[in-house]
């Protein structure tokens, strides 16, 4: 199966809205302070603030691609599992900045690209990353986004 560009713009667009019974990706970082944002269930788990850095690297990766730019092997390894050095409200604030602001660069990048299979890849793996965000908020007593 295949997608057009417009088909693959409307389901970014669609998932930032929400609207299909999930969570909309434009409120899945909304009012959490950075402790809660940096929290882990356990040692050796993820937090929102480090899925949150996943998602907007390879957000970052693919309008790099769409730019016909290369990401080394080494930028990679380097940057795919980032957590954050600096847990304060202000750190926090600007990682929610910058997810938002991945948000139209991929909406502008899938517009441009070559091809827009990954794009469509970005979606289903963004989707799935999000639930596990909606899934940590929950674990820490926070009402769900609908």
């Amino acid at each position: 199966m295949s997608f057009t560009r417009e088909q693959v713009i409307e389901l970014w667009d669609q998932h930032w809205k929400g609207g299909w019974g999930y969570a909309p990706w434009s409120e899945i970082l909304e009012g959490l302070t950075a402790e809660q944002a940096a929290w882990r269930p356990q040692p050796g788990r993820h937090s929102i603030w480090e899925i949150a850095l996943h998602l907007i690297f390879w957000r970052e990766v693919m309008v790099r691609r769409a730019h016909n730019e290369t990401v080394s092997a080494e930028e990679q390894d380097q940057r795919n599992h980032e957590s954050p050095t600096d847990v304060t409200e202000e750190a926090w604030r600007a990682v929610r900045r910058r997810f938002e602001a991945s948000q139209q660069q991929v909406r502008d990048a899938i517009g441009i690209a070559d091809e827009v299979e990954g794009f469509l890849h970005l979606t289903f793996h963004d989707t799935y990353h999000v639930g596990q965000i909606a899934y940590l908020r929950a674990m820490q007593g926070l009402p769900p986004i609908v």
